[in-house]
């Protein structure tokens, strides 16, 4: 009968696959908090589940941000970024082509702070 416990060879293998191929779990942390960089061609559009607490930064092009029950969207140019306050749905277009940053666990920028976006 086989152990039920994994051997040390076994666990550092695993342990090495839950991080990636980084050398220790403080290094796959700050890979998982990165800015996650994306592109959306002219008119496409990408669906975010829960966006709460995330942050869209947009580095080129024109963004159109929207989310389920909200009837205040937004509009994102070069330089500017958006705060997401609620858990909703939000769809991200492309008015032009573009490339974004999605930041997960952001805090809450300054309401003072340079930069922010546009509503209408």
């Amino acid at each position: 009968m086989a152990s039920p416990f994994l051997s040390a060879s076994d666990l550092a293998s695993a342990v090495a696959r839950l991080l990636g191929g980084r050398r220790t779990i403080r290094g796959a942390l700050a890979a998982s908090l990165r800015a996650l960089p994306l592109r959306l061609r002219r008119h496409s559009s990408l669906m975010v589940p829960r966006p709460l607490g995330k942050q869209l930064h947009c580095l080129s092009g024109v963004l159109w941000v929207t989310q389920e029950g909200d009837s205040n969207d937004v509009i994102l140019t070069v330089g500017e970024s958006y705060f997401v306050e609620r858990a909703a749905r939000m769809l991200v277009s492309a008015l032009q082509d573009a490339k974004f940053e999605l930041s997960p666990y952001c805090s809450r920028p300054d309401a003072g702070q340079a930069g922010l976006v546009r509503r209408f």
